[in-house]
């Protein structure tokens, strides 16, 4: 009773952000985003026998923060983006989290385990060598998948800076900085990668922000 009642909870969660951030026309390049990597971090997460609700709720939540930066940094190009801009950038990750504990009350489903669904979120930024956000390296593979999901979503997508890469250029940097982690399944991944981007949900017109 006790997990059918979380489960409740948490899907209450995620439609209820859903529903209110889908309204923002301002940030629905962000929420797009946010539903296709959903997507494709799912399909990774079954292949890879992880666990798919977990990865699949990460993902609807993971750029939550975003929606809390100034307007004007959606649209500002990268070489003009200040020192205060990019710390802006880097936080979001943490932002995240904090508007999921706010909103959630701290749910153990959403804030306990090995990895949490506020793990998972909090480093989707970091690299194995240490090369990221907060310099994380122990990452556990739900927050890889996600890295991944994300990486390539936004280099397969137009950005206010430029145009959407070709989609062999697009896996190539979505695995690039996890070859080692992944190992023999770096394969298969790039196989997924390369069958999403054939989809229809994946045909989408240009976006001019972030």
């Amino acid at each position: 009773m006790k997990k059918a009642i979380e489960t409740i909870y948490t899907e209450s969660l995620r439609l209820t952000l859903q529903n209110q951030l889908s309204t923002m026309t301002e940030f629905l390049p962000v929420w797009e985003h946010q539903v296709r990597v959903t997507a494709l971090a799912g399909t990774l997460a079954r292949e890879l026998r992880l666990d798919v609700k977990k990865v699949k709720l990460a993902a609807a939540l993971h750029d939550l923060g975003k929606f809390t930066w100034p307007r004007e940094l959606f649209y500002k190009p990268n070489k003009f983006l200040t020192e205060k801009d990019w710390n802006i950038i880097f936080a979001h990750p943490r932002k995240s989290v904090e508007i999921i504990e706010e909103f959630n009350g701290h749910s153990s489903y959403l804030s306990t385990g090995n990895p949490s669904v506020c793990d998972i979120i909090l480093f989707h930024h970091e690299k194995p060598d240490g090369n990221g956000y907060y310099r994380i390296t122990d990452l556990p593979p739900e927050t890889v998948i996600l890295s991944v999901a994300d990486i390539f979503e936004a280099c397969s997508s137009n950005r206010s800076y430029r145009v959407a890469l070709p989609a062999r250029v697009a896996i190539e940097l979505a695995v690039k900085d996890f070859k080692d982690y992944l190992g023999n399944n770096v394969k298969l991944i790039k196989d997924i990668l390369h069958t999403s981007i054939q989809s229809s949900s994946w045909k989408k017109k240009p976006s001019k922000k972030k």
